[in-house]
């Protein structure tokens, strides 16, 4: 027995690190922006005709908001069974609610529910998502109560399959800028501004939140824009902004300050530390802006990073290893020579490499850029430039997630497309590649996760056919996985082989492929193959997703002499017998292109002689494959799109024979702007019979 597992386009296990969004001055004038938005909206347009082809392994968005309500400021974590969680803001100040929704893995969306309802006016979500799948969303809201605003932070959590209702954060009146952070226990920490000073509070799974005494920031200072994470084991580390005088608007110098805290004790009590450079008294600086990103990996490994504002505008980074406080010194800076680096933000993989990525503006011309480091607290890779999709796009913030051996992929928008790079190894990003498509076009912030076998899921909120929604798009990179292999160890030649095989995918649906190891397949869960001569034989069952990703796994089989027969000796000929060949007739049935979609499958009218099983296998020549945007494989002539397989139970009989077409192939066909050529390989296979196979070619033309 054999085992065989290929990828497309595949990206090794990885971890999820928290991602950020961080606020930066300094940007162009409204004039040049409102110029680049234009070109960017061109771009847009040529990338949506030319680029199927550079979208090949990711799985068309898909609307999970709810229908006809203004949807924006998407968040989405995905736990380690491959289950997706995603937040947003719902409707429009000051009515907004924050949703959610789930998606199983290897399901569908599930509907969306309020978190918090619009009474509450609630938005700019914050989510965290542990491995086990418990959850918390935290957000700012404005509920009025008795005409006056009442400013405070709210939060849900989910500590298994159910969320909580949302309540507010005891302590957090007046509060804004809310972060959030979970352990793989459960419990949770969150901070936010009030007024001069940043506070908290603490969650022991299952809850309740309880305000922790007193502040985080240091006492008599100006502290704003705080952020938040808590490593694996429970160890939660805070980072802000501050004052270096007092708490008075207006000094020369802004520090970003750190602390930290094991589980529920109370915050450190040596202090918080100064995370920037002391230039010393009458400085003017350092002056820091945005919030401060933070990312914490599997081994509480963590990295800390900051704009900060000089004669060109650069990103500063420091690093701590598995303890509570320790810090490399001095920090490290990225640093263009010709251009700001504006709103860093960072992830960092279980192996300790990281990857920034920032918004470079060079007078106007704001490209999205990229670097790496080999190690941690290990020196930055020279900035590389991503782009998107042709460098000449206003670029919104971006967000990175980071995985093991230093995978990673970056999102942001151009205009009105969103994009994504990934980076696949140790190396540096790839070629951005549209994600976005004219029913889902770019529209916000986008932001990505990524799930422990290293496949990317990105939201954003986006416009189209229908008002401002959200969409979320997968690049699969995980072969589906085969179980349940049943397949006799031996059978006589001529008796009929039953044999089945169950396929699962997180993302996408599968088809199950078979080949009898004697020249003839078939496809389908359930297949039965009777032998025609005598020899070993070795059965592959193979299992494909939607974009691609392959697994197969072997089965030997003895096929044996009938009694008082000869053996062939392991040859395909020599059988004693003269078996008759089946006789197959099969039609295609016309049916049109809604019909098609609704069904995700053509029919065909098979019948048989004798009874048995007829399968089909739906091709289209390689030309038209890359046509379409679909990727044949090496050296092939033609690629499959689909399959489907029938029992034929009385002889001469019609039976009706669904092919079922992969979700990637009806996509493409849906955005084809000629017929599309396929071609139907029918096989028709009976006990004692030989089989026979034939070819039906139909075109497809979508209205």
């Amino acid at each position: 027995m054999g085992e065989i597992r290929t990828r497309s386009a595949n990206l090794p296990h990885r971890s999820r690190a928290p991602s950020i969004v961080a606020v930066v001055t300094g940007t162009p004038t409204s004039a040049i922006r409102s110029l680049l938005i234009g070109l960017g909206a061109l771009a847009t347009l040529a990338c949506l005709l030319t680029t199927d082809a550079a979208r090949a392994a990711w799985i068309a968005p898909v609307e999970i908001s709810q229908p006809g309500v203004v949807a924006s400021q998407p968040q989405v974590a995905v736990d380690a069974a491959g289950n997706v969680t995603a937040v947003w803001t719902s409707g429009e100040a000051p009515n907004r609610a924050v949703r959610s929704a789930f998606r199983p893995a290897g399901g569908e969306w599930e509907p969306s529910f309020n978190r918090m309802t619009s009474t509450t006016d609630c938005h700019d979500p914050q989510l965290a998502v542990n491995p086990s799948g418990a959850a918390v969303v935290i957000a700012d809201c404005e509920k009025s109560i008795a005409g006056t605003a009442h400013v405070a932070i709210r939060a849900a959590y989910r500590p298994g399959a159910f969320w909580s209702g949302a309540i507010e954060v005891p302590g957090s009146d007046s509060g804004k800028g809310s972060r959030v952070g979970i352990d793989d226990a459960g419990n949770a920490v969150a901070v936010w501004a009030t007024g001069t000073t940043v506070r908290s509070a603490y969650l022991s799974a299952p809850g309740p939140w309880v305000a922790d005494s007193g502040q985080v920031s240091t006492v008599g200072k100006l502290a704003f824009d705080p952020n938040v994470a808590m490593s694996p084991a429970g160890l939660g580390y805070a980072v802000w902004r501050e004052n270096r005088e007092g708490p008075v608007a207006g000094d020369p110098v802004v520090h970003v300050r750190g602390i930290h805290r094991v589980g529920d004790d109370p915050w450190s009590t040596f202090g918080s530390s100064r995370l920037t450079v002391d230039t010393g008294d009458g400085a003017v600086n350092p002056v820091t802006k945005g919030v401060p990103q933070i990312t914490i990996n599997a081994d509480a490994e963590r990295m800390i990073a900051w704009s900060r504002t000089g004669t060109k505008d650069s990103m500063q980074e420091r690093t701590g290893f598995a303890d509570y406080s320790g810090l490399s010194e001095p920090p490290q800076t990225i640093f263009e020579a010709t251009a700001h680096v504006e709103v860093p933000q960072i992830a960092l993989d279980a192996g300790g490499l990281g990857a920034a990525a920032w918004r470079s503006d060079a007078g106007g011309l704001l490209l999205i850029k990229a670097a790496t480091t080999s190690s941690l607290s290990g020196a930055w890779s020279a900035p590389a430039t991503l782009g998107g999709p042709d460098g000449l796009a206003y670029s919104t913030v971006p967000d990175v997630a980071a995985g093991p051996a230093g995978t990673g992929t970056v999102v942001w928008r151009a205009g009105t497309t969103t994009n994504a790079a990934k980076r696949t190894g140790p190396g540096a990003f790839g070629p951005a590649s549209p994600i976005s498509t004219a029913t889902h076009t770019g529209f916000g912030e986008p932001k990505v996760t990524m799930s422990g076998e290293g496949d990317s899921v990105v939201a954003w909120s986006a416009s189209g056919a229908t008002p401002l929604h959200i969409a979320v798009a997968v690049d699969d990179v995980t072969p589906p996985v085969l179980s349940a292999i049943a397949a006799p160890s031996s059978v006589e030649v001529g008796a009929a082989a039953a044999m089945s095989a169950s396929a699962t995918d997180t993302w996408s649906s599968s088809s199950i492929a078979w080949d009898f190891g004697d020249g003839t397949a078939a496809t389908g869960g359930s297949v039965s193959h009777a032998y025609a001569t005598a020899g070993e034989r070795t059965v592959t069952v193979t299992t494909t997703d939607a974009v691609g990703n392959t697994a197969a796994q072997t089965r030997a089989i003895s096929v044996t002499p009938r009694p008082g027969e000869g053996g062939s000796g392991g040859g395909d000929g020599g059988d004693s017998a003269q078996k008759r060949r089946v006789a197959l007739t099969a039609t295609v049935l016309k049916q049109p292109w809604k019909k098609i979609l609704e069904a995700k499958a053509l029919r065909l009218r098979c019948a048989l002689d004798p009874a048995g099983t007829c399968s089909a296998m739906a091709t289209v020549s390689r030309q038209t494959a890359r046509r379409l945007g679909l990727k044949p494989a090496k050296r092939a002539r033609t690629a499959s799109i689909g399959s489907g397989s029938i029992a034929v139970t009385a002889a001469g009989r019609p039976a009706i024979l669904k092919v079922k077409l992969s979700g990637k192939a009806l996509a493409a066909i849906e955005g084809a702007t000629k017929s599309v050529p396929i071609a139907l390989v029918v096989t028709g296979s009976a006990p004692q019979s030989e089989p026979a196979s034939l070819s039906r070619a139909l075109r497809i033309k979508r209205p």
